[in-house]
């Protein structure tokens, strides 16, 4: 900006070679950062504008601060220039157009963050990232219960598989590693792959004495003696229980199918097998929508069954293939919506 200013009043900036060559090297380098980072970001663009709603009126104030201390140098140069001629009159004519925009902007900004409380909108509908996933072991009955219970949200995300006798159960990882007791019941298949199991051995294994031992996010400190046990007696979950509880409650579900291993028994069909499964429970075929996942193998599963009203607008308005993860288009629970 300083060396604009002084090519403005025609004033050599004196360079030496190396700085020169640096400025090159900098800008190039620069450059290529935006250009990848636009690229990269693609699927991001439709939430610039809400992101500017938020974040607009701080860097408003950030401008006008930063005028403020461009205001001292620009002085002290006009104390050093003649008062008539064209390289002080321009720089003049440039910084008030400036500052006189920066002053008009917040006639332009629509931000919740100066709006009076009678005209904001309605709240964000809110999604149970693995259910209540900050203060309840994640997609164990428990979470999704706090999450319908404790949170109010209008829909459930998990992630389900198929177990090797051909039940749909809730769980995010390949591996029981992190979130069971596999290493006591199961020491020899620690890093088995969680599809070779059956239904029987995963419902003997404990979901929930990992969140109290490790402590996640901070918040186990804040659960009562009846939550405690509450979590020690979790184990996996069937997609069934998860939709009776939806239903119950009448809420919506949101999963990403994970395809089974090569080799197993429903990995050649999994998606129809689970759609004859929903279909079993007693969901129409109009009912779920399955959608390949842009970035892997796995699907994407809306349930909307249960209530249409309440995700209508969030699912008109998502296209999910245009981005890298459906779950990034809903707000995961967290540790302040408890506090």
């Amino acid at each position: 900006m300083f060396a604009c200013l002084h090519m403005n009043l025609k004033e050599h900036l004196h360079l030496h070679v190396f700085h020169k060559i640096l400025l090159v090297v900098v800008d190039i380098i620069t450059i290529a950062i935006v250009v990848l980072s636009i690229l990269n970001t693609r699927f991001l663009w439709h939430f610039i504008p809400l992101s500017l709603m938020f974040f607009g009126p701080f860097l408003h104030l950030f401008a006008v601060m930063t005028m403020t201390v461009i205001t001292w140098f620009i002085a002290g140069a006009f104390g050093t220039l003649e008062r008539k001629g064209n390289p002080v009159r321009d720089l003049c004519v440039w910084y008030f157009l400036l500052l006189v925009a920066l002053y008009l902007v917040p006639l332009f900004i629509k931000s919740p963050c100066i709006l009076e409380g009678k005209h904001l909108t309605s709240k964000p509908r809110l999604i149970g990232h693995k259910g209540a996933e900050h203060i309840a072991p994640e997609n164990t009955m428990a979470s999704f219960e706090r999450a319908v219970d404790d949170c109010e949200v209008y829909g459930i995300e998990s992630d389900i598989r198929i177990s090797s006798d051909g039940e749909h159960f809730c769980m995010h990882d390949d591996t029981l590693e992190r979130t069971t007791n596999v290493q006591e019941i199961f020491p020899e298949r620690t890093s088995t792959l969680v599809e070779w199991f059956t239904f029987t051995d995963l419902k003997s294994l404990n979901t929930g004495s990992w969140f109290l031992e490790r402590d996640p996010f901070g918040t186990v400190a804040e659960l009562t003696d009846e939550q405690r046990t509450l979590y020690q007696e979790q184990t996996v979950p069937k997609l069934t229980e998860l939709l009776d509880l939806a239903s119950e409650h009448q809420i919506n579900v949101l999963f990403d199918l994970r395809p089974p291993p090569e080799g197993h028994p429903y990995q050649v069909n999994f998606v129809e097998y689970t759609k004859e499964k929903l279909i079993e429970y007693g969901l129409e075929e109009t009912e779920m929508d399955f959608m390949k996942a842009p970035n892997g193998p796995h699907y994407v599963v809306f349930i909307k069954k249960f209530d249409d009203r309440k995700l209508e607008n969030v699912y008109n308005d998502v296209t999910f293939q245009s981005i890298r993860n459906a779950s990034i288009a809903f707000m995961a629970l967290n540790k302040s919506l408890f506090s």
